[in-house]
C-alpha cells in the first residue's frame, strides 16, 4: 500500500513543477560583538519539486548601519544556500522544511569574510490565482561562531 501511494504521489505533476519567488522581512543578523540587530532583508529563492521531496537555491541579502563614535559602521551580509526538502498538505497549499549547507559573505568598512554554515526554513505555501502564491518563512543559517535568524512574507510564482 505504501508503494502504491508514493508512486502516485511522484506522478503527481503540482508536486513536481519549479517555483520562483521573492520574500521581504526581518532577519536578526550577529554582530561582531554578539549582539542580533534586527533589519530588513530581501531574498529569491528557487525550488524545484521530485515528488513531496524538493531541492531550493535561495539568496539573501541584509544591510545595516551603526552609528558609532567617528562616523558609521556599515554591514552588508549576503548569504546563499543550497536546501533539501519536504513538503506536505493539501495540493496547491503545502507546508515546507529544508536544510543544506549555506555561505555568507560578510562585508563592511573595508572588510570581507566568507562564512560557511547551514541553514533550516520552513515555510507555508497558500495559493493566490492560478500560477501565484504568498510564501509565509522563518529560517536560521549559521555563519561563524553564531546564527541569523529570519522571517518574512514573499511572492512566488508556479510553473
Amino acid at each position: 500500500m505504501h508503494l502504491i501511494f508514493a508512486t502516485a504521489l511522484a506522478a503527481e505533476p503540482e508536486l513536481n513543477r519549479a517555483d520562483l519567488g521573492v520574500n521581504a522581512g526581518l532577519a536578526a543578523t550577529r554582530s561582531s560583538t554578539g549582539n542580533h540587530r534586527v533589519d530588513p532583508a530581501l531574498g529569491l529563492w528557487a525550488r524545484k519539486g521530485f515528488g513531496a521531496a524538493f531541492g531550493e537555491l535561495e539568496l539573501g541579502f541584509v544591510t545595516n548601519a551603526d552609528p558609532v563614535p567617528g562616523g558609521t559602521l556599515r554591514r552588508n551580509v549576503y548569504r546563499s544556500a543550497l536546501l533539501v526538502g519536504w513538503r506536505g498538505g493539501l495540493r496547491p497549499m503545502h507546508v515546507g522544511f529544508a536544510a543544506g549547507l549555506a555561505a555568507s559573505v560578510v562585508t563592511g568598512n573595508d572588510v570581507m569574510a566568507l562564512q560557511p554554515g547551514v541553514r533550516f526554513r520552513s515555510d507555508l505555501h497558500v495559493p493566490v490565482g492560478d500560477r501565484s502564491m504568498l510564501v509565509f518563512h522563518t529560517g536560521l543559517t549559521s555563519r561563524g561562531r553564531g546564527a541569523d535568524a529570519d522571517v518574512g512574507l514573499g511572492w512566488g510564482l508556479r510553473w
